[in-house]
């Protein structure tokens, strides 16, 4: 069965994602994320060092997971899908990271992944603001994360750089 829509479940027909089983997205999904992070590790090690690339490749897949632990606390509390559902509807946004293999790539994946994961729970029957929301915090929180990062690393360079 395709993606459904609410109307459908009273019906009695299933939400999950494309018709496929939820045990099997979320393989899929994480599987995508696992190639797209060996690609960050092939093709950064000529201009990086070894440890920069394991270190980019293993964040990405840190997040992918923090991202589906956030995304499945939120909407388990704020929608009516199922754990199931909203697996299946990580696993499709995920399957875009197989393409994340640069840092440009990585932040275009990154985007692509929560609009396809926003579309999928709206269409398995999250409402727009619900979808919006969820997906707003699950991503949102890494993007804040990421930010702060880089604020702290570039003044703790800047004090360094004074005192030098």
């Amino acid at each position: 069965m395709t993606i459904g829509h609410s109307s459908e479940k009273a019906a009695g027909a299933s939400r999950e994602p494309f018709g496929l089983r939820s045990r099997a997205l979320p393989w899929a999904g994480g599987f995508a994320v696992l190639i797209g992070a060996a690609g960050t590790v092939a093709l950064s090690w000529p201009g990086q060092g070894r440890s920069i690339a394991i270190s980019a490749a293993a964040m990405t897949v840190v997040w992918a997971g923090g991202r589906w632990a956030l995304l499945d606390v939120v909407s388990r509390h704020r929608t009516t899908l199922s754990r199931g559902e909203i697996r299946g509807a990580w696993a499709i946004g995920s399957l875009v990271w197989v393409l994340g293999v640069t840092p440009e790539l990585s932040v275009l994946a990154w985007t692509v992944s929560g609009a396809l994961t926003w579309l999928v729970l709206e269409r398995i029957g999250a409402t727009r603001r619900q979808a919006v929301v969820c997906v707003g915090i699950a991503w949102g929180a890494q993007a804040l994360v990421v930010i702060g990062s880089w604020l702290a690393t570039n003044a703790f360079i800047a004090i360094l750089a004074t005192r030098g």
